[in-house]
């Protein structure tokens, strides 16, 4: 696929083109927290905590050229293909071309961030090519000005309260995540996943608005104080509201499991249809009570889509 800008490509400075740039975005395995927060101006917008997840990644490789026309391989990556848009117009690059090649193992739909990631390693690897830097900031408005709605991926070292339609940071919350591990599934393995841009939004009532601003304190503690407990509380709170709006396979039963062995929190995608038990990091008997929930999961048609660490 190609977008064919009309313009005088013999004015761009083939020299100052020459490099090849790159970048390379993680997942997400879903959020912590997702729903409605005033901003210091006391707007309310609808915010989100990512949680990041290493296991799969997207990478995207951008040869910029003197052309005035951009091409994506794979042609469907037609969101990579805006972002390099998107990102040469802000630039004020705008008479650049080139080719993107995109590659992900990102699986689609689960609620992951497949497109973000290949939205974020493109406006990196554009950027890269241009030698220009860019803060996690500007990658983050880029990235909701190239597909409408966009995690937080960009964000790498910094636990931020996102807004992910408005492309900016409501509240930088002051550190990294606390380290726990997740033990990951999928509860609709053979479906479609979801369209994050198709799925309306959720309608948050008052009430659980007003949750939405003590669940915010809460996480705010949580990584100050370096507590996998009280992060795992925001999870699961969020989840029980978030459920009346996208609801997951089996849940009550999620949350009875959950207690059973241990977990100090349940987190789910709230547009997708992956979750995760949380747990505290060296844990007793870990491994054996990850082994029995794997089983539980399995027994139930779900899938395990990973076991991986963050903030460590």
């Amino acid at each position: 696929m190609q977008d064919t800008r009309s313009i005088d490509s013999t004015k761009a400075n083939v020299k100052a083109y020459s490099k090849a740039g790159y970048g390379l975005a993680i997942c997400h395995h879903g959020e912590i927290l997702q729903g409605k927060f005033y901003d210091a101006d006391g707007t309310l917008r609808r915010g989100l905590v990512t949680l990041p997840c290493d296991q799969y990644q997207a990478g995207a490789h951008f040869v910029p050229d003197a052309s005035g026309i951009l091409t994506v391989e794979p042609s469907f990556k037609k969101k990579a293909l805006r972002a390099a848009l998107v990102t040469l117009e802000n630039l004020k690059e705008r008479k650049v071309g080139g080719r993107l090649v995109v590659d992900s193992d990102i699986p689609e739909g689960w609620g992951l961030g497949s497109s973000t990631g290949d939205v974020v390693a493109t406006i990196m690897a554009v950027a890269n090519a241009l030698e220009i830097e860019l803060s996690e900031e500007r990658i983050g408005a880029l990235a909701v000005e190239s597909e409408t709605a966009a995690d937080s991926i960009m964000f790498i070292d910094r636990c931020v309260l996102f807004a992910q339609r408005d492309g900016l940071v409501i509240e930088d919350f002051g550190g990294q995540f606390p380290a726990f591990e997740v033990l990951g599934f999928n509860t609709e393995p053979n479906s479609n996943g979801v369209d994050t841009l198709a799925f309306e939004p959720a309608n948050y009532n008052v009430q659980e608005i007003d949750r939405f601003v003590k669940l915010r304190d809460i996480m705010r503690r949580a990584v100050q104080l370096q507590d996998a407990k009280l992060i795992g509380q925001v999870a699961t709170e969020s989840s029980e509201i978030n459920q009346n709006y996208l609801p997951k396979l089996r849940f009550d039963d999620l949350q009875k499991l959950g207690l059973q062995i241990g977990s100090v929190g349940l987190q789910m995608a709230h547009s997708g249809t992956v979750g995760g038990f949380m747990f505290e990091p060296g844990a007793a008997c870990l491994d054996e009570r990850m082994a029995e929930a794997t089983a539980k999961l399995v027994e139930w048609g779900f899938e395990i889509t990973c076991r991986f660490q963050v903030g460590f």
